[in-house]
Parts: structure tokens; sequence; C-alpha cells
């Protein structure tokens, strides 16, 4: 399968830019950026297989999707990093009872 991904930002300008100009083609590498994304980015599914073959491809929005399934990767303990740093803000719009338990632990320690 030759899906990859990009994380899509609104920047400061109004204009819809990937983040950092990247585009991921492993979902390990995704992940290690995902926290840093964004409270409002998006992120879409590219298969650049079938744009090759056929000379187009829809792009998906997978943004809920592998936000869940990185935040499920988390252990308890990075989930209360990023939430003390202010990080994963992402995730918040998906598990945001969880998160906020993990920034109460952060306020708290």
């Amino acid at each position: 399968m030759a899906t990859s991904y990009q994380i899509i930002e609104l920047y400061r300008d109004g204009t819809l830019q990937p983040m950092d100009g990247e585009c991921f083609h492993a979902k390990l590498k995704l992940f290690a950026s995902l926290p840093y994304a964004d409270y409002d980015a998006t992120v879409i599914a590219i298969d650049f297989a079938e744009l090759r073959e056929g000379g187009t491809t829809p792009c998906r929005d997978v943004t809920e999707d592998v936000t869940l399934e990185c935040w499920s990767r988390l252990n308890r303990t990075e989930r209360e990093e990023y939430a003390e740093k202010g990080c994963f803000k992402l995730a918040s719009r998906f598990v945001s009872d969880e998160y906020e338990a993990a920034v109460r632990v952060g306020e708290a320690a």
C-alpha cells in the first residue's frame, strides 16, 4: 500500500499548508509529529500509487482515526508529558476527557 499522510494547518495569512512541508510515508513518522500539530489541523491520506497509475486520487480526511490511533499507543506517562508541555491539543478534540485528565495530573505535580 502506498498511502502517505500530510498534516494540513491554517497559517496566519489564512492559507492551508502542510505542516513543515512534510509528507509522511510511514505512520511512525506521522505519529512523531502529530503531537505538535495545531488543534484545528487536518490529517489527509493520499494514495500515491493510485495517483501514478490512474492520474488522479482523492484525498481522505483521516484526522480522527490517526489521532486516536496515535493517542492509544501512548502510555499514561507519555500522555501526561505531552499534556504538561501543552502538546497534542489535536487529541483533545477527540478524547477531551482523557486529555483533560492528563492535564490535571501535570498540574498537580
